[in-house]
């Protein structure tokens, strides 16, 4: 898979509010410091209203901004609420699966 497919799927997981599918997509070093997956999953659970506000979001595109090795820059770019904004979405390479390295 591509960078770009690694982002679509996390998006799409996460406008389906779907944590344990989100939490999948994200490299180990995504979590916070010394979290594991089950509590990444149960914090993401616990944000009803981050989750209320990504099922709104409408992709309008996703592009490759850099990839060098097992690094790579995806910019999203979506609307909520009629408002445009562009996120870049670092990935990293684990075990030859591209995954999210960082959440902002």
């Amino acid at each position: 898979a591509t960078p770009e497919a690694a982002a679509e799927a996390l998006v799409a997981a996460a406008r389906a509010g779907d944590c344990d599918a989100v939490i999948g997509l994200m490299a180990p070093e995504a979590f916070g410091p010394g979290d594991t997956a089950a509590e990444a999953v149960a914090e993401c659970e616990a944000d009803v209203e981050g989750r209320a506000n990504l099922a709104e979001l409408e992709i309008v595109d996703i592009m490759l901004v850099s990839e060098s090795g097992n690094d790579a820059v995806v910019a999203v770019t979506g609307t909520v609420d009629g408002e445009t904004s562009t996120e870049e979405l670092p990935l990293r390479r684990v075990d030859g699966t591209w995954m999210v390295a960082s959440l902002g």
